[in-house]
């Protein structure tokens, strides 16, 4: 059984300097979403001790733009590129938004590219239990009993090999079990 899948209508708010929001709604359903900004691009711009002159570009996230800049050639930090295009491509919140859950069982999904519109559909997973975030154990006794766990890398509920004792509360008889508790189920259409 494929994982189940929720289209959602999100729309921007904030402007927050690290991190640019959304709100994302089916229904009454509602989950902050968030874009996080490269940590490098949140660094000062920094012209190093060294007398050259190289030009450079950073990222100034006050205004969302790469800006030239003369480097001196050694030190300084990371927030520089050799090119206006390596730097908006990197740091950039405009372009393209790495969106992840917030909150509880933060969770990835793909890049999207975002042309400025106000509202993007995600099509994202949605975990129910924190249970789920368990990690899969085996236990320590010797047995090979089949079971399903929540694989939070996968976001699918995946088959096992239990040993019997031990282990934790993210182990279910039944694949539909385990489906049930760790994942949300939005009808797509």
């Amino acid at each position: 059984m494929n994982p189940i899948v929720a289209i959602l209508l999100c729309a921007a708010s904030g402007t927050a300097l690290t991190k640019f929001f959304f709100h994302c709604s089916r229904g009454t359903f509602n989950i902050p979403v968030a874009a996080i900004i490269n940590e490098r691009c949140l660094q000062q711009q920094e012209h190093g001790p060294c007398k050259g002159f190289e030009p450079r570009y950073s990222y100034n996230k006050a205004t969302d733009e790469c800006e030239l800049f003369y480097y001196g050639g050694c030190l300084g930090n990371e927030n520089r590129f050799k090119s206006k295009k390596q730097c908006e491509r990197t740091c950039r919140r405009k372009h393209s938004l790495d969106l992840i859950l917030v909150g509880p069982g933060r969770m990835p999904i793909q890049p999207i590219d975002d042309p400025g519109e106000l509202f993007t559909l995600f099509q994202i997973l949605v975990p129910k239990s924190p249970i789920c975030y368990q990690p899969i154990k085996q236990g320590p006794c010797l047995g090979f009993l089949q079971r399903y766990a929540y694989d939070a890398s996968k976001r699918k509920c995946v088959e096992f090999t239990y040993g019997g004792c031990g282990g934790n509360q993210n182990n279910f008889e039944r694949m539909r079990e385990c489906e049930f508790t760790c994942l949300v189920n939005m009808p797509t259409s």
